[in-house]
């Protein structure tokens, strides 16, 4: 009991370092201004993730039980914050040379990327609204980074599933622990019920990064944009959160179809049992 609340203290505590993370790189040029919203954010996301591991049973978080699957999403988040942050801070104040070899990585994967149409232009464009223009190849480079770290978790998460080490074939997958806000208990094909949840997830994932950019050209004016230039923490959470949440919504869609297919499996054994008569542990635990 003391090592799962200790376990799900340093949970929150580490996810409140990462939210932070951005305010704490870009301190020297914030200004001095104190980050408030960012600090309850930060405590707000502490107290959710320690009391959700802190408890015996899920509450909201999914694949809890279904590793690497929250471990990918997490690493993606802190490389796309820390990147972000770490090119705004060498465009304002300089760093070292592996900084400046991050942004020179970082401004080549987005100018690859900035071609007509692709949502690394469009979101390029939407931020660099009242920017200097010196200021847009950092903005660029950020972008990019952060788009190929999504695609990046993307592609490792799909060669897992392919390669049948996720969601694991030795150990029973808990439906019950790893979908808590599933209702495993509703009439109806809960295969097709997944693969549908899985088509949406995945349909608004792939869309996304082309919707925000243009819902943000309406949303904020152009002297709004010119002011968040100077809060350069809030361009990477802007950065971070177009890139990590249509990221999510793909990676949950590509779950749910794996999931499904375990169904299927389920099935076929259910059948070859009641032809051969043989007993063999059930991939998909009900409890």
């Amino acid at each position: 009991m003391i090592g799962q609340f200790a376990g799900a203290v340093i949970r929150g505590m580490v996810a409140a370092a990462v939210i932070l993370l951005p305010v704490l790189v870009l301190a020297p040029v914030s200004g001095g201004e104190p980050p408030y919203t960012a600090l309850l954010v930060a405590l707000i996301i502490a107290l959710l993730v320690t009391t959700e591991y802190n408890s015996s049973q899920p509450i909201i978080t999914e694949f809890r039980d279904a590793p690497p699957y929250n471990l990918i999403r997490f690493v993606v988040l802190v490389l796309v914050f820390g990147s972000a942050s770490l090119m705004f801070r060498h465009a304002l104040i300089g760093g070292s040379s592996e900084t400046v070899a991050l942004y020179e990585l970082g401004l080549l994967v987005g100018l690859a990327m900035d071609f007509p149409g692709s949502p690394v232009r469009l979101m390029t464009t939407v931020l660099s609204q009242g920017a200097d223009p010196a200021f847009v190849p950092v903005i660029t480079a950020a972008v990019g980074i952060a788009y190929l770290a999504g695609l990046v978790g993307l592609a490792l998460f799909s060669i897992l599933i392919h390669a049948g080490l996720w969601p694991g074939r030795r150990k029973p997958f808990n439906k019950w622990v790893n979908l808590p806000n599933h209702d495993w208990t509703a009439p109806g094909d809960r295969r097709h019920t997944l693969i549908q949840d899985a088509r949406v997830n995945i349909i608004f994932g792939f869309t996304l990064p082309f919707l925000t950019p243009l819902l943000l050209s309406v949303a904020l004016h152009e002297e709004i944009m010119r002011r968040l230039i100077d809060r350069p923490a809030a361009l990477v959470w802007i950065i971070a959160m177009w890139s990590f949440l249509p990221f999510s919504l793909f990676m949950r869609g590509l779950a749910l179809a794996a999931i499904a297919d375990l169904f299927v499996e389920e099935e076929h054994k259910g059948t070859t049992k009641k032809k051969g008569g043989k007993e063999e542990p059930e991939k998909l635990a009900a409890a």
